[in-house]
């Protein structure tokens, strides 16, 4: 679910804040305006940002209830708190879930990164767990996959924004096995 509903959000990253442990949480970003500042007063390290594309029209279509441009507004304060203060934290990614209907929004997603002020982006498949959404699944597009992928590097690499891409079918470390062994 989405932690930052939870009515002792803050009062949890106060309690962690006095420990030695690191802070971090993923959102879909609609609340971020209410916990802004204790994002800065406990410290949080990292949090992540769940989208589902890079223009409003995308990603509020598949994320219902979602506002692209307000998580983008509040995440442009955040980041501005966090020059004005000269801090490294907290390091901010966005995560998206690639589908069909929005593979190829993932360079338009690193430059919406890098416009934001967004340190990383992240990419991880839909996996369908049931027929509403199979068609939406990338199984057997790898060349469309690596297209959209070597573009979405290439715009990470000029505008220095972190990406990281999951492998490509048929070309993970577990090739075609059935299960990978463990380390």
């Amino acid at each position: 679910g989405e932690p930052t509903m939870h009515p002792n959000f803050t009062e949890m990253l106060k309690i962690i804040d006095q420990h030695s442990a690191r802070k971090y949480f993923c959102t879909n970003g609609m609340r971020l305006d209410t916990i802004k500042d204790a994002i800065f007063d406990y410290h949080v390290d990292v949090f992540a940002v769940s989208l589902d594309g890079a223009n409003a029209e995308t990603n509020n279509r598949i994320r219902r209830g979602s506002d692209l441009n307000k998580i983008i507004s509040d995440l442009q304060d955040i980041e501005k708190i966090k020059h004005d203060r000269g801090l490294k934290y907290p390091w901010v990614n966005f995560v998206l879930c690639a589908m069909k209907s929005n593979l190829h929004e993932i360079p338009d997603l690193v430059r919406l990164a890098h416009k934001a002020g967004i340190d990383e982006v992240k990419v991880v498949y839909l996996t369908a767990f049931d027929n509403n959404l199979s068609d939406e699944v990338l199984w057997n597009c790898s060349d469309e996959v690596r297209k959209v992928f070597d573009e979405a590097t290439a715009v990470g690499g000029e505008l220095g924004i972190q990406l990281e891409l999951p492998y490509i079918q048929g070309e993970d470390v577990g090739r075609d096995k059935e299960h990978t062994g463990c380390f």
